[in-house]
């Protein structure tokens, strides 16, 4: 699941194109004494500027305005009426989280301005829909659909300095911080030659992100600066407070974490004041790191989780993964082995769960290509079929474009192909690296973190030399076999039925005889030759496992028995000579929820 928060250290200036006139300054009971009854053009904009002084109070006013606005453009025939229908209906569409329905809209109205060849409102909807693209975090999406607009807006329209600034928030969210700067920069010459504080405000606070993310922080402190004094002098706190934050960072990043706490003292204070909760969290993980540094633990692990019970509230895994990181470097810092062990866990868990998540959103947004190159190559085809009733001197030079054209989309059509499979093979890797990681942790983690323990307890002397030795080498003999299994499960030349049948029967055979009982094992006559796969043949072998350790511990028995069946199914019964036990008694160990969840797996 993504983050329901917003990305607060990247801001992004999205306004709607929709051409405001010297009509909208007036109120809304002046404008609709303003209705004329003749149905033309001017009652379209009307309608339209009726709705947008409703639009802060009555939204579903402001609604049946801008529908009234779209049914008189389709009767009288005025598609930029509809194009500024839509331009407007999407942004309420958008503030009610109606995301998927705006980009629809937005797609339409780019049709209907192409239909009428107007440069203008092209370049508006191909911003609008990026905008739709950006609040659905398709951001490669939303980034091409901008770049696409910058092709229809002239140099002197105002708003290229937002599409700039839009374009580096773009790059900066994808990691590309050279082209963030490049974009940036153009925002922030713009907006100092129409001296537009509150844009420079914004371009410089994008520009400050790709300067530290590129390591340049002499020109980034300038910059943070310079956005500090602008802030308080046209009294933007959101750009202050981002400021700080920023500051804050750039400190950390050049290992002046001792300076840190005024800022996100400032910083926080203004994120509560806001109502900002990512602003409130980076701020509480900022003093957290402060603390950390002076030493003062108790005092950065209550900092970290507060922000750790934001980052949950919002369902945000980055934020959660930073914060259990540091957990854990703080625990580590107050060697605190057990809660380090235990949040570093948590932080890589959370870190194949962002990974996984990512290469989903890549797999959706490349099938998506792949569906409309598809449905691209369709179109062509049932145009090329038209075509056959023309002359065969024409019909024959436009076949022999039209297979080009073919072959070029076939082939496009392959690369998208392949590369959604190579993500979905990614993602089977990430999800397989998240199972082995989880059971390395369960099996061989945790005994490293007793071992860790009793020769701390040795050293300070609460434990014998010798008791301390025999425990250790009773964890490192457990440690290895499960080792071993693990190992044993990745092979895949391991990984098929009868490979799994010798596996079990040799294991438990050897545990039977070490706890000086009788073994018997009755092996089928002939195993299918079937691959199990990995993980079914772990959680198969850990439940045979089990079942005879609890036998050899609680049954009292002489003799243990276990005999292979395979049917329509393998079937593994496992007997005992012991003294059994009472199967309508409810038990409060977690041995019978262990076997639930191997079977569920």
């Amino acid at each position: 699941m993504g983050s329901k928060l917003i990305k607060y250290l990247i801001l992004f200036l999205i306004i709607p194109f929709i051409g405001y006139s010297q009509i909208d300054i007036m109120n809304k009971d002046s404008l609709i004494d303003l209705i004329p009854k003749k149905k033309d053009t001017a009652l379209v904009h009307l309608y339209i500027n009726i709705g947008n002084q409703l639009e802060g109070n009555n939204t579903n006013a402001a609604k049946s305005y801008y529908y009234k606005a779209n049914e008189l453009s389709k009767k009288i025939n005025y598609t930029i009426g509809e194009i500024k229908y839509i331009n407007n209906i999407t942004y309420l569409l958008n503030v009610e989280g109606k995301l998927q329905e705006a980009l629809t809209l937005n797609k339409k109205a780019l049709v209907l301005a192409k239909k009428i060849n107007n440069s203008k409102h092209i370049g508006g909807a191909y911003a609008n829909i990026a905008a739709s693209y950006q609040y659905l975090e398709q951001y490669q999406n939303a980034l091409d659909n901008y770049l696409k607009s910058l092709k229809y807006i002239q140099k002197d329209d105002p708003r290229l300095n937002i599409i700039y600034s839009n374009i580096g928030s773009m790059y900066n969210t994808l990691d590309q911080y050279e082209n963030g700067l490049k974009y940036t920069s153009l925002s922030e010459d713009l907006a100092r030659k129409n001296n537009l504080k509150n844009d420079l405000a914004i371009a410089l606070t994008n520009k400050t992100t790709c300067l530290l993310n590129l390591k340049k922080f002499g020109e980034a402190n300038k910059t943070i600066d310079e956005v500090i004094a602008i802030s308080k002098e046209i009294n933007n706190q959101y750009v202050l407070c981002s400021a700080l934050l920023n500051k804050g960072d750039l400190l950390m990043k050049t290992k002046k974490n001792l300076l840190t706490k005024p800022y996100a003292e400032q910083a926080l204070e203004l994120s509560i004041k806001l109502n900002n909760p990512e602003g409130e969290l980076l701020a509480y993980r900022g003093l957290s790191d402060y603390y950390l540094f002076s030493k003062n633990y108790k005092k950065a692990i209550e900092y970290l989780n507060k922000s750790l019970k934001i980052s949950i509230e919002y369902e945000s895994n980055e934020n959660m993964q930073l914060a259990y990181e540091q957990l854990a470097n703080t625990y580590l810092a107050k060697n605190d082995f057990e809660n380090f062990h235990k949040y570093g866990y948590l932080s890589d868990s959370l870190t194949d769960v962002i990974n996984l998540e990512k290469t989903n959103k890549s797999i959706a947004e490349i099938n998506t290509k792949y569906q409309t190159e598809k449905k691209n190559l369709q179109i062509q085809n049932l145009q090329a079929q038209s075509k056959k009733r023309f002359w065969i001197s024409i019909a024959l030079a436009l076949g022999i474009i039209g297979l080009g054209g073919i072959s070029y989309s076939q082939f496009k059509n392959y690369k998208t192909k392949k590369a959604l499979q190579l993500l979905e093979q990614d993602k089977a890797v990430a999800e397989e690296r998240l199972r082995i990681a989880t059971d390395m942790h369960d099996d061989v983690g945790t005994g490293l973190s007793r071992i860790r323990y009793i020769t701390n307890a040795v050293k300070t002397g609460e434990t014998s030399k010798v008791e301390g030795l025999t425990k250790v080498t009773e964890i490192s003999d457990d440690t290895i076999t499960k080792m071993s299994e693990i190992i044993w499960a990745l092979n895949e030349s391991n990984q098929t039925l009868e490979e799994l049948i010798y596996f079990i029967r040799s294991q438990v055979s050897e545990m039977v005889e070490n706890a000086n009982l009788n073994f018997n094992g009755q092996l089928p006559e002939i195993i299918p030759n079937l691959s199990f796969g990995w993980m079914r043949n772990r959680n198969t072998y850990l439940l045979a496992k089990e079942t005879i350790n609890n036998a050899i511990k609680h049954a009292k028995a002489k003799t243990i028995s276990i005999q292979f069946e395979i049917k329509d199914q393998l079937i593994i019964t496992i007997k005992d000579d012991g003294i059994g036990f009472d199967i309508n008694k409810k038990f409060n160990g977690n041995g019978l929820n262990n076997y639930k969840k191997r079977i569920e797996k």
